[in-house]
């Protein structure tokens, strides 16, 4: 009966205890022990078949605790080893290009990013995949191109008003850079908010710049949607839709309309991430108080 009692006791006391844990702080306990001996195994078989398996093993348990350091050196580990030209793996080149060049990205490295993909470009060179392979890694050349915060867009134009707007002669003010369609969805969605929100701050500094890139551009839709949608702000246009001089500076892709970028007081970009739903609010905070 004693004994009984004892392992009730101790049974509650392990569930107690596990229960005073979050499912999270469970998994990363045991991605943290499962990290120490895998690290042992690749130290002591460095050069083991099953290398490859092993690091991505690594870089979930990795994923689980939070490690970015050693995910970092683990990707470039594995990016190294992948070869080049004809010998190169690029279903591995593929997964560890995009995993190192999000991880220097978001964390503000665009130089780092960069090197990445020049890298992973010089790898693939005379594989027969590598064309391919060459136009994929576009797609993350365009990001790098973004506006981030602290940059400062360089937009001067006449616009289809036949006003000349320059973007530099405009600090003091708060400038919302569009990037729009009139055929996009989400352009119409949004637009309401804009109006609204152009009309209620507009006295107090807001102004909007408006750069259509349409996949088939018709200057004539556009100046017949913003007269329809009685839009007051000026509009770029230089017949390339989507190909046009800014779309193309700025890294903007069909994937990417509608994008908004916001200028702060000072002239660099303070928000380039906002959701469409929070304009007023996201204008509001940076205004002069």
């Amino acid at each position: 009966m004693k004994k009984i009692l004892l392992h009730t006791c101790l049974g509650l006391t392990l569930c107690s205890t596990l229960s005073a844990q979050s499912y999270s702080e469970i998994f990363s306990k045991l991605a943290a022990a499962e990290a120490i001996e895998l690290e042992a195994y690749l130290k002591t078989n460095p050069d083991a078949d099953e290398k490859i398996k092993t690091i991505e093993y690594l870089l979930k348990a990795y994923e689980m605790t939070g490690n970015t350091e050693r995910i970092i050196s683990l990707n470039q580990e594995l990016f190294d080893d992948i070869g080049s030209g004809t010998a190169a793996n690029l279903y591995y080149l593929n997964r560890t290009t995009i995993s190192l060049f999000n991880l220097k990205f978001n964390s503000g490295d665009r130089a780092g990013a960069k090197k990445i993909i020049d890298n992973a470009r010089k790898k693939a060179e005379g594989h027969p995949s590598a064309a391919r392979f060459q136009e994929d890694l576009s797609i993350f050349e365009l990001a790098l191109k973004r506006p981030k915060k602290g940059d400062i867009m360089e937009i001067k134009f006449t616009s289809l008003q036949g006003k000349k707007v320059d973007l530099a002669t405009m600090k003091g003010n708060v400038v919302l850079v569009s990037f729009w369609s009139p055929d996009c969805v989400t352009t119409n969605e949004r637009l309401p908010r804009m109006l609204k929100t152009y009309k209620k701050y507009h006295a107090q500094g807001f102004k909007i710049i408006g750069i259509p890139v349409d996949k088939n551009p018709d200057k004539t839709k556009v100046e017949t949607f913003i007269k329809d949608k009685d839009i007051p702000w000026p509009q770029y246009f230089d017949s390339k839709g989507i190909k046009s001089d800014l779309a193309v500076k700025y890294g903007v892709t069909e994937e990417d309309c509608p994008m908004l970028v916001l200028i702060g007081q000072d002239g660099t970009v303070v928000d380039a991430s906002f959701s469409r739903f929070r304009i007023e609010e996201t204008v509001k905070r940076h205004l002069p108080k």
